[in-house]
């Protein structure tokens, strides 16, 4: 006789994450923590499986359920998902795989963290892996394919606006040319200082503006210091029991600048642009359903409303306040009919 006050299928969810495990051995005593922690994963589970795609237009927000049923693995996708965890060639090949095993991969991957989905899946390790990504995050919300070209121009006037307003200088002596890159930059200085509570075992962090910056989209001028950045953040998450997710790395002289996604010291992907290198880490957060970093998570869900259109997946008043001024500055860029 079962004595778990979960159902089943709710325990076989809460094991995929270490914070449904400690939900799962607080069952019979959950605190408003708990509870929260709890809810969260339910709604997770339930957006994963049923495609629900939540976005908010100039004028409504509306909730599009796509129809997904549980998948069944079928033998031909077991034989392809076999076939993804030991080839890296021919790309052809593992992208036909990849794409047929999209609801199996969704299933059997959610939440299990980077780590996990990039040591079975070899062919995500090649520069090209970042591309299988952006497949997924294509048949996720295929309406926001090619959004990020026509929202961030006019997004990146506005901040950079606000930035020459309040008489932010983040790049002292060095003149940036690339208005993108400079917003990119800028941004994280819009925002009021932040203070991450983890567990009373851990306690209270409150990150610099540079460890913010860091977790975001960083500049170096030497790619020999891509190493040292990794390794110092790597450290300090670790004091605080906090996951590294991936973040951007710029580097080079400006006349000649490099784009890195930065997943650890050896998974490296390297891009042609700087919008390109945003649209795809975005795309990855997205895609393999992988947290945003806590230190910049409040920057994010600002570059998921205000670029992406995506609803905020929770409130924040730090959030809130930067996307009023923004929304200010692209309003006041567009001339009254009167």
């Amino acid at each position: 006789m079962r004595t778990s006050v979960f159902p089943e299928g709710l325990e076989s969810l809460l094991q995929k994450s270490s914070d449904g495990q400690i939900v799962l051995l607080n069952r019979n005593k959950l605190n408003n923590d708990h509870r929260q922690k709890l809810s969260k994963i339910i709604i997770g589970g339930l957006i994963s499986l049923h495609g629900i795609d939540t976005q908010i237009g100039k004028q409504t927000k509306k909730v599009e359920l796509r129809e997904n049923l549980d998948p069944v693995k079928t033998d031909e996708q077991k034989t392809y998902l076999d076939f993804l965890k030991v080839a890296t060639e021919p790309y052809a090949k593992i992208l036909e795989a990849w794409e047929e095993t999209f609801k199996i991969r969704r299933k059997e991957y959610m939440h299990v963290g980077l780590n996990k989905i990039f040591e079975d899946f070899p062919c995500l390790k090649l520069n090209s892996g970042i591309e299988l990504i952006e497949t997924d995050f294509n048949k996720k919300f295929p309406q926001k394919i090619d959004l990020i070209y026509n929202t961030l121009p006019k997004v990146i006037e506005a901040i950079n606006k606000e930035v020459k307003e309040k008489k932010i200088n983040v790049l002292e002596g060095v003149q940036c040319t690339d208005d993108i890159l400079h917003g990119l930059l800028a941004l994280p200085y819009l925002f009021a200082p932040i203070t991450l509570k983890k567990s009373r075992k851990c306690g209270t962090w409150r990150p610099t503006r540079s460890e913010i910056v860091n977790s975001l989209f960083v500049y170096i001028q030497n790619f020999d210091e891509i190493e040292l950045i990794y390794s110092r953040r790597k450290k300090k998450l670790e004091e605080f029991d906090i996951t590294l997710q991936p973040f951007v790395v710029v580097t080079g002289e400006f006349r000649n600048l490099q784009y890195y996604i930065i997943i650890d010291n050896e998974i490296r992907y390297k891009l042609n642009s700087c919008i390109r290198a945003l649209e795809l880490v975005f795309k990855l957060f997205h895609s393999l359903d992988v947290e945003y970093p806590s230190e910049s998570e409040h920057i994010w869900l600002f570059i998921g409303e205000m670029i992406f259109n995506m609803c905020p997946s929770k409130k924040n008043s730090c959030t809130a306040s930067v996307v009023a001024d923004i929304k200010y500055q692209l309003n006041v860029s567009v001339p009254s009919d009167g």
